[in-house]
């Protein structure tokens, strides 16, 4: 019998799965599934310590920004929200591997191993948006005056991650805040105000952002301790079974 050949299913480039979504800014986005390229792109996290490896990596899943056709810059995913940038990587996640994460975590106060399963989706479908949509500057009255900020986006991540020791108003201070002067923009220094003005702060960014929570509690089966975990920060997240 002659040779029979048959045609190769992986040498050609597969066709990726995507969907639309609306991002909590009310922005629309195609997301599209990862593969073994982006795979590569994070591993360099770990060595890299560059957070533009993020930024292209999200530029790699996603397509269509506005309804703008071809893959986006890295440097607008950057610019991008925090909150939308969050939600981007909850549904590349999900739709290359699924809304369940199998997580195996060992508890904080005994050591016990356990598995545990974690739904994406309980993040997704109580998601809040962004109260002004894609509106990037605030005020605030604090004290004497009006101090001016910026809700944070990727470039606002990029300043946090680079912290070595990161506190309850680190978030505040790696954020653009400044005051209306004849003279110009003034920065504005956290560390130089009344701690009853930055709770003022504080709750005027709170609500100014909108809500997307990626912090899941697990109970320890052995001494019932409860943990929490950042599901976007875990290992599990974006490379199940790696382990």
């Amino acid at each position: 019998m002659p040779n029979e050949k048959t045609s190769s299913a992986f040498s050609k480039v597969i066709d990726r799965e995507s969907v639309e979504v609306t991002l909590p800014s009310g922005r629309k986005i195609t997301v599209l599934e990862s593969t073994g390229r982006e795979e590569r792109l994070l591993s360099r996290l770990e060595n890299d310590k560059n957070f533009d490896v993020i930024n292209d990596f999200l530029a790699s899943c996603t397509e269509g920004v506005d309804g703008k056709g071809g893959q986006p810059p890295s440097k607008e995913l950057k610019k991008m929200l925090t909150g939308d940038r969050t939600a981007i990587l909850l549904h590349i996640r999900k739709l290359t591997h699924g809304s369940i994460i199998e997580h195996k975590h060992a508890c904080s106060n005994c050591g016990v191993k356990s598995e545990h399963e974690i739904n994406i989706d309980d993040s997704i479908e109580t998601m809040k948006p962004y109260p002004k949509g894609d509106q990037r500057e605030f005020e605030v009255s604090v004290g004497p005056g009006i101090i001016h900020f910026e809700i944070s986006t990727g470039e606002t991540e990029a300043k946090i991650a680079k912290e070595t020791i990161p506190d309850i108003n680190t978030k505040l201070r790696c954020m653009r805040m400044w005051e209306e002067t004849e003279t110009g923009k003034l920065p504005v220094n956290i560390d130089q105000l009344k701690s009853k003005w930055i709770v003022d702060i504080r709750r005027a960014v709170k609500n100014a952002e909108c809500v997307l929570d990626t912090m899941m509690e697990i109970k320890c089966p052995h001494c019932g301790t409860m943990n929490r975990l950042d599901m976007v920060g875990n290992l599990d997240f974006l490379f199940p079974h790696s382990m």
